[in-house]
This record gives C-alpha cells, sequence and structure tokens, in this order.
C-alpha cells in the first residue's frame, strides 16, 4: 500500500483489520484501524465495531470517497465487512454479497458465524 495506489484508485478512506500493519499512514486518507480482532471468534466478539465499520463504508461513500477494506490475508475480515455492507445497506443476503464478491475475488471467505450473528441485529433493527 503506498500512496501512489490511493490516488490512482482513487481511495479516500481505508479500514485496517489488521494488528500488524500501519495505519494513519498519509494525511490526505481517512483511517478507520480496528485492531486486536483476529479469527472468526475474535469478528463474532466485536459486532459493534464491525457495524462501525460497515457504516464508516456507507458515510465514505456517500461523501464521494472510495473505500479500502484490508486484512493482512484479504480474505476473511476485510470480506466479512463487504459483505455486512451489501447485506445492511443493499439488502442482499450474506450468500448473495459474498457470491458477487467471489466474482472478482475468488479466495473470498468471511465468517460466516459472524455474519449469521449481524443479520440477527439487522433483522431486530428493521
Amino acid at each position: 500500500m503506498n500512496q501512489e495506489f490511493f490516488h490512482k484508485n482513487g481511495v479516500t478512506h481505508v479500514i485496517n483489520w489488521s494488528s500488524s500493519a500501519r495505519c494513519n499512514v498519509f494525511d490526505d486518507i481517512e483511517y478507520l484501524c480496528m485492531s486486536g480482532i483476529r479469527g472468526h471468534t475474535g469478528m463474532l466478539r466485536h459486532l459493534d465495531d464491525l457495524d462501525k465499520a460497515v457504516d464508516f463504508v456507507e458515510n465514505a461513500r456517500q461523501a464521494g470517497g472510495r473505500v479500502l477494506s484490508h486484512c493482512w490475508y484479504g480474505k476473511n475480515r476485510s470480506v466479512t465487512l463487504i459483505v455486512a455492507y451489501l447485506m445492511k445497506y443493499e439488502g442482499m443476503g450474506a450468500t448473495e454479497a459474498n457470491n458477487l464478491i467471489k466474482e472478482t475475488r475468488p479466495q473470498a471467505k468471511p465468517y460466516w458465524d459472524t455474519l449469521e450473528e449481524y443479520a440477527k441485529r439487522l433483522k431486530k433493527l428493521s
């Protein structure tokens, strides 16, 4: 990740799920740093943080920005966020959202237990 990549791709916001990757690197990028969340049990225990990240994506999108969701391998935590976003703001089911993501990111493997609990939370709110 470098500043040239962000500018070339129009990235204005970054959600960093990796505890070992640097965060708040560039002044012109808005960051949400989610540290200490590892594995599916860690994500499951942090549904409020997941929802905060989902809303961060929507706020960036509403402002005309583009978000990079980043985790160490780019297949679990970051994908779980994008699936959760599509569930909340596009009304998609988890499987439908994951299938869409897999069209361009075949290694996508979100944390299904987390998404099941997130779906229950969304249902309570509606």
